[in-house]
């Protein structure tokens, strides 16, 4: 996650607590938009660019983010091939886009470590705070033990899959997958024996400064305004 984060010193950084109270009401607007609402969708759409635009993150970060989203659109796709309605499911298929690329943008642009201590100061759960944390600390050990095996799987495998090849590749990921628990309870002990009780330390935010105080809730309020706003 801070791979794809934005480098040091490029721009000053907005508020980790002002994202997270812009994204909020985002989600918030797209779950309250009418249904077919197509103005307000493509407001929406707008908004989103622009953030991009306005934290200057790269196009490659972004879409590469969002890869796996295209499986949802396929099946939309494929819904609406086999009959269904093309309206609700078009409707349903771009709100859940609006909602994961917002998640997108904030975790993109931001920090692991300040966005959870954005999330510390909205007084949520230490036990929640403490997952997310360990995950995007060690997300990158289970990529490169993926990485091992896949490279060990192709230095092994020659030709076409064969029945027997797929076989074998379930039996990896089974493997991968127990190694990735057991590694998970090694750690686990190791941070108990270390007097870990359940909360990871971390450095408090300093003050939220005005400007971001101002944007965050200039935007909240014009995106929850767009959505429960009812033609007269």
């Amino acid at each position: 996650m801070a791979a794809d984060a934005l480098p040091a010193g490029s721009i000053r950084e907005p508020d980790p607590r002002a994202k997270l109270i812009i994204a909020s009401a985002f989600t918030v607007s797209a779950l309250s938009t009418p249904a077919l609402e197509w103005s307000r969708l493509w407001a929406l759409s707008a908004f989103l660019v622009a953030s991009v635009v306005a934290l200057r993150l790269p196009g490659p970060v972004v879409l590469r983010r969002m890869a796996p989203l295209l499986g949802l659109v396929i099946a939309a796709l494929i819904g609406i091939i086999v009959g269904a309605p093309w309206r609700p499911i078009a409707d349903l298929t771009w709100r859940l886009l609006l909602m994961s690329g917002c998640a997108v943008v904030v975790t993109a642009s931001t920090s692991p470590t300040r966005l959870i201590g954005a999330m510390r100061s909205f007084r949520m759960p230490h036990t929640l705070l403490a997952v997310l944390m360990l995950t995007a600390r060690y997300l990158h050990v289970l990529g490169d033990e993926a990485n091992r095996s896949a490279r060990a799987w192709r230095s092994r495998v020659v030709g076409r899959m064969r029945w027997r090849h797929a076989v074998a590749l379930g039996r990896l990921a089974a493997s991968l997958s127990r190694r990735a628990v057991e590694r998970a309870d090694r750690i686990a002990w190791a941070m108990v024996a270390r007097g870990f009780e359940g909360r990871l330390p971390c450095a408090p935010l300093p003050r939220m400064r005005l400007p971001d105080t101002l944007i965050a809730v200039a935007a909240s309020c014009a995106l929850v305004g767009m959505a429960l706003w009812r033609h007269r």
